[in-house]
This record gives structure tokens, C-alpha cells and sequence, in this order.
């Protein structure tokens, strides 16, 4: 929450950060690596091999949710 309050500040408001990966948005704000991980493209079992993995280093996770209609902007960019 405290992010999203950040990086809300530096566009200039709620409305402009409607979409969007928090991987994205942590990066930018603490200059650190994050990774997505698309669960769609993925199975259970390595998904949880790659959650696990960066928390025996005590590194931050972080998830976010695609609604239907970022899904679909982001099925149409990966088609163009």
C-alpha cells in the first residue's frame, strides 16, 4: 500500500497508475530487480520453485492481479 501511495505521488494521481505489474513499480522505486511471474504460462509446481527460491534469501514477494480487461489490452499487444 505504501508503493502504490508512492508511486501514485510521482505520476500525480491514483487514476494514472490503474494498470500496470508491481514488479514494474518496485523496481522503479527502490532501484532493485524484481521478476513477473505469469502464472498462466506456468505450472503450480514451478511457480512455488520460484517463489521459494528468492524467499530463502529473505528477498521481498510481491503478487498482483490482471483484470479482464488488462488481460485482454495484453493478449492484443502480444498479437500486433
Amino acid at each position: 500500500m505504501l508503493l502504490e501511495k508512492g508511486w501514485a505521488k510521482l505520476h500525480g494521481s491514483y487514476a494514472r497508475i490503474e494498470h500496470g505489474w508491481s514488479t514494474h513499480v518496485s523496481t522503479h522505486l527502490t532501484g532493485l530487480p524484481s521478476q513477473p511471474i505469469d502464472n498462466r504460462e506456468e505450472n503450480a509446481e514451478m511457480i512455488w520453485k520460484r517463489l521459494r527460491d528468492p524467499d530463502s534469501c529473505d528477498f521481498a514477494i510481491q503478487a498482483s492481479v490482471l483484470n479482464e480487461e488488462d488481460m485482454e489490452e495484453e493478449e492484443e499487444e502480444d498479437t500486433e
